[in-house]
């Protein structure tokens, strides 16, 4: 990293006594990290608080995570920053992973276990019963139109179809079948059901 570099990353730091937070005064990304131009290191940004790491301890390992020890995204003092793997920085105390690990029920009250549990393809652990209140909710809310069924149709019936000038969505409904069959029947690729 040059010199001109160094120079305008500790412009955008407003340092304090060693043991405080010295906060980005920086562009910040919408999680709250600061962000610095990384045009120097090959990509349009990079977390300020890992050029902070990087100017005190040198190379971040592939892999690790920098994290911040006084847990204020914005910080880029490097005394309170360490590494971490990125499972360990999941787990860290208080974030999080821990709490979802410990919670013995959902939100709502019902339990984590038994057939009351589910586990997403993800890992996270769900309640079955908040699901289904959620599905219940959102059927309420977004009805099911009336089934279309594919009756068959004679073919008088697909002649008159042809014959007809009234919608499309009119005639599906008479018959009973849906609106891209009138049009399929009225193209000629389709003669009956």
């Amino acid at each position: 990293m040059s010199p001109e570099v160094k120079a305008r990353f500790w412009t955008y730091v407003q340092k304090g006594a060693p043991a405080d937070c010295w906060p980005w005064t920086g562009a910040h990304v919408p999680e709250g990290y600061g962000a610095f131009d990384g045009s120097w290191c090959g990509v349009s940004q990079i977390g300020a608080h890992r050029v902070s790491w990087m100017l005190a301890n040198g190379e971040i390992p592939t892999g690790a995570h920098v994290h911040h020890v006084c847990r204020v995204k914005g910080c880029v003092n490097p005394a309170h920053l360490k590494l971490r793997t990125p499972i360990a920085h999941a787990h860290e105390e208080g974030g999080f992973v821990p709490a979802q690990i410990a919670a013995t029920h959902c939100p709502q009250g019902h339990p984590y276990n038994g057939p009351n549990l589910y586990v997403t393809p993800k890992g996270k652990r769900a309640c079955r019963e908040c699901m289904r209140a959620s599905n219940r909710r959102w059927r309420a809310d977004h009805p099911r139109s009336a089934p279309q069924r594919r009756s068959r149709l004679t073919a008088e019936q697909a002649d008159a179809i042809r014959a007809s000038t009234a919608r499309g969505i009119d005639i599906a409904a008479q018959y009973g079948i849906s609106k891209a069959y009138v049009s399929e029947i009225r193209k000629g690729t389709k003669l009956r059901c």
